[in-house]
């Protein structure tokens, strides 16, 4: 959801400025069924097994969204 004010806490949900949402949603292609995965990047690895399908759009591998 839009975050209320920079850095502030929520109830585990992820939050950020409504412009980054914006741009997130303009990504999107509700065709293809898309999927938010949220996981530490640490994890990549273990999920790029589960589902190899994401080798090929180096969302994984890719710099943190802004």
């Amino acid at each position: 959801h839009i975050e209320k004010k920079p850095n502030a806490p929520t109830a585990g949900c992820t939050s950020m400025k409504e412009e980054n949402i914006k741009k997130i949603i303009n990504l999107l292609d509700k065709e293809k069924k898309p999927l938010l995965i949220q996981i530490p990047k640490s994890s990549s690895k273990e999920i790029l097994k589960l589902f190899p399908q994401l080798k090929s759009s180096n969302l994984l591998l890719s710099p943190s969204y802004p």
